[in-house]
């Protein structure tokens, strides 16, 4: 669904965004008519089990242009920010495991099959399996058509006409969100994001002393046009249209301070870690998460909460929105590039190397000290984004998404201290 069908995207700017490939049919869905075959319907005491079938859901957030402002821990990043209008809109895509579909990208999700539902114009019939509906042998009688439309004759050849229509289903939703802001390089990779979550849920029902079953969540980026990097959001919003005033109480440093503090309390002194577990329905699982509880952990968690938990007294009143707050002196360009960083803070962690972030002409870079052989040390720095020419010897005039240099030694040994070069890192697998 588009207002005046605008040439670039609304929220990155992106000049492809009116392409004639990349438009669509949307249809907003206000109801659903399912019909079976008894035969088909009707369960017995034989089994329990039942097929379960899987869409691809996108999901998109779209706030007023005004900011009442924010609240945040500028040196982590990390803040939280109340949006009392929010639509929320969920985009059916069609079925994971359709066959026989051209496959397309939308938002960064792979695999959608182009075709989304396939529906008749005059009955509204829908189907996102046309190839089943062909199939003679497939149960269903009424063949892209309900037995009452004038059209029912006519089969679905592959392509919109006067007839059928490929639609994609959304439903929409007005209600209120807490956006938090979320540190990159802390939640890069998704496990450490349901981590985040899973924490915070369990903060929630220890702040309001019961489940507030009503507030979920939602995984959301929006494109920084100051940095043309995508921030990383989680938007804890509120089901219940219009919303029910719960979000308004979170929206205060105290009462967040103290759900994240119940948290880290909950997490840290959970019984499970003594028994050989590393998470349990008592602290980071939940009925919600029970399908990713594999990748939860308690021990990471209470790391998570702990490190936002030093900064807490640090909480600023910011009179703009949280996209300010990112501008931090990172000038990675790319999310590959700031994930190069996290796995190397990660790995130094498991080596016991030193991992320093340090603000240099407001440019944030990162030093490296290894410890050598009897006490001595090696130190690299690295700087993303660092341009190199003739006068570097390289031929071409290329920019690095790193640089790692010796910086300093305690080896009295120079020329064993000269033979560490610099390195040249290029993410995208293009060297010179």
């Amino acid at each position: 669904e588009s207002s005046g069908n605008p040439k670039t995207c609304p929220k990155c700017g992106d000049q492809s965004f009116g392409a004639a490939s990349n438009v669509h049919q949307f249809a907003e869905m206000t109801g659903a008519k399912s019909e079976v075959i008894r035969d088909k319907a009707a369960l017995d005491d034989s089994s329990d089990e039942r097929d379960s079938v899987f869409y691809i859901l996108s999901r998109h957030a779209a706030f007023e242009n005004r900011s009442g402002g924010s609240l945040a821990l500028v040196d982590i990043p990390f803040g939280i920010e109340l949006a009392k209008n929010v639509q929320l809109t969920e985009v059916n895509l069609g079925k994971v495991d359709t066959v026989s579909a051209t496959r397309i990208n939308i938002n960064q999700i792979d695999g959608v099959p182009h075709h989304g539902f396939v529906t008749c114009k005059h009955c509204g019939y829908s189907t996102n399996t046309p190839d089943l509906e062909k199939d003679h042998s497939y149960w269903n009688k009424y063949k892209f058509h309900y037995p009452y439309c004038k059209h029912r004759s006519k089969m679905y050849s592959g392509e919109p006409n006067d007839v059928f229509e490929e639609v994609y289903l959304y439903r929409k939703q007005q209600t209120e969100a807490l956006k938090i802001l979320l540190p990159i390089q802390t939640f890069a990779t998704e496990e450490y994001r349901h981590i985040f979550k899973a924490g915070i849920d369990l903060g929630l029902k220890e702040f309001y002393k019961g489940n507030p079953a009503h507030l979920s969540f939602l995984e959301y980026q929006e494109f920084n046009q100051a940095t043309s990097k995508f921030d990383q959001y989680l938007l804890l919003y509120d089901r219940v249209p219009g919303g029910t005033g719960y979000l308004s109480k979170l929206y205060d440093k105290g009462n967040f301070t103290e759900i994240l503090k119940k948290a880290y309390i909950k997490i840290k002194n959970c019984s499970c870690q003594h028994e050989g577990k590393d998470g349990c329905y008592h602290c980071v699982y939940s009925y919600r998460n029970q399908y990713i509880s594999s990748v939860l952990s308690r021990a990471r968690a209470e790391k998570v909460f702990e490190e936002l938990l030093k900064h807490s007294s640090n909480w600023k009143s910011l009179d703009h929105s949280l996209s300010d707050v990112t501008r931090s002196g990172q000038i990675e360009e790319s999310e590959l590039e700031e994930r190069f960083i996290v796995a190397l803070e990660l790995w130094c962690s498991k080596k016991e190397w030193t991992f320093e972030k340090r603000l240099v002409n407001n440019i944030q870079t990162y030093y490296i000290t290894i410890p050598q052989n009897n006490g001595k040390s090696l130190t690299y720095w690295i700087r993303p984004q660092v341009w190199l020419g003739t006068a570097d010897g390289v031929s071409r005039s290329t920019k690095t998404d790193f640089i790692l240099k010796p910086v300093a030694s305690n080896d009295r040994d120079e020329e064993s201290f000269r033979t560490f070069k610099e390195i040249a890192i290029y993410l995208d697998g293009y060297q010179f």
